[in-house]
């Protein structure tokens, strides 16, 4: 076996990798770059970029602008032999960079609902949004994790385009907008709207709300850069799914800081959240209401447990470096890296079912692996 170095090596070719404005490969390298790896990806990554956001880099959206901007991330134009025994991560193979001596070949797909009989697979963890990737680490989280909390429920999020519902297995979920709509129509006194940035400071300087806060969007959108202060007020976060796949990026970021989520996709993270334990899971209208109450009602004691709880979560199987340490101490060299995608899920929605990968776990499946490498 090749001596391992702390060396990445990185080029992707297919069209999916790019989509989400660079969001995809910001999620792949920023891992190994917190782990103190030299991360280097070829000129062609930056030349699909380019294509798809223009030449000057202060104009692509965030999250590519951010992947380029990585510390001690290097564009390179070959291959350097100094790679020897590092990790090559791509999407479409490459003959001439198969057959290079490196000591792990990760292979990113897209395709999570697939039951993965022959092999095995591992899960990228979804991870909070690129704008505030750097909030999570360091004192920044620390203190985040200890900040006041003075509001029991907080939802913010954009509403337009959240009414579909695209999943249905193991059962249809609420949208979004449904959850939003049944809070406004049946919920009464615990309920405060913050309808301008002054009613949202209003709030969030008063004394403990044991009430539900929506924040209106369109009047008084969180800033980026204050978006983890906001939800860190908070004790729950309500976490309705996203505009096509349940899985959105709040609840990772809810989870990172201890405010724990409300959510009805608990089996979309793995391993599955547990209700009571690390999350509150609600399902149909009147067991949202029916969850809410519980949770306006719910002890001290508990929501500490809860919180205790979430930090656990996050920090054994969504903090990025886990993914990076599952890599290294896999005994299989040739590994397939799956990601969560917008446009694989809407694409192949039908699919999810019982036998996915999602469904049972990364160690669930695989039960024909040893198959596949006898015929290597």
């Amino acid at each position: 076996m090749n001596e391992s170095k702390k060396i990445v090596y990185v080029d992707f070719h297919a069209p999916e990798t790019y989509r989400e404005n660079g969001r995809h490969i910001f999620a792949i390298l920023n891992p190994f770059i917190i782990e103190g790896f030299q991360v280097y990806i070829s000129k062609n990554v930056q030349h699909q970029l380019e294509k798809l956001h223009g030449n000057s880099i202060t104009d692509w959206p965030p999250p590519a602008r951010l992947m380029i901007s990585l510390s001690g991330l290097k564009v390179v134009d070959s291959l350097s032999l100094d790679f020897k025994g590092g990790i090559y991560i791509f999407d479409k193979k490459d003959k001439k960079l198969i057959g290079h001596p490196w000591h792990k070949w990760l292979q990113v797909k897209f395709d999570i609902f697939s039951p993965y009989r022959f092999s095995k697979p591992i899960l990228l963890p979804y991870n909070v949004h690129p704008m505030n990737a750097k909030r999570v680490v360091g004192e920044s989280l620390n203190s985040l994790r200890i900040a006041r909390r003075n509001v029991r429920i907080l939802f913010a999020g954009d509403l337009e385009g959240y009414k579909r519902r695209w999943i249905s297995f193991p059962k249809e979920k609420l949208s979004r907008l449904n959850v939003i709509s049944t809070i406004k129509e049946r919920l009464d006194s615990p309920l405060l709207q913050a309808n301008s940035p002054e009613e949202l400071n209003t709030i969030l300087e008063s004394v403990y709300s044991k009430n539900l806060v929506i924040i209106d969007n369109d009047e008084s959108r969180v800033a980026w850069e204050q978006w983890m202060d906001v939800i860190a007020h908070a004790d729950f976060f309500l976490c309705p799914p996203g505009i096509v796949m349940p899985m959105c990026h709040n609840i990772i970021e809810a989870m990172a800081i201890g405010t724990i989520p409300l959510t009805n996709y608990p089996e979309w993270l793995s391993p599955k959240l547990d209700h009571l334990k690390n999350c509150v899971v609600f399902d149909n209208e009147d067991d949202l209401i029916e969850k809410i109450n519980m949770v306006l009602a719910m002890s001290d004691e508990k929501i500490t447990e809860m919180r205790e709880n979430a930090i656990k979560y996050y920090e054994e199987n969504l903090k990025p470096e886990t993914f990076v340490r599952k890599v290294e101490s896999h005994t299989e060299r040739k590994l397939e890296i799956l990601m969560y995608s917008e446009y694989n899920v809407a694409k192949k929605t039908k699919k999810f079912n019982a036998r996915s990968v999602l469904s049972r776990g990364e160690e669930a499946v695989g039960n024909w692996a040893w198959l596949s490498r006898a015929w290597r």
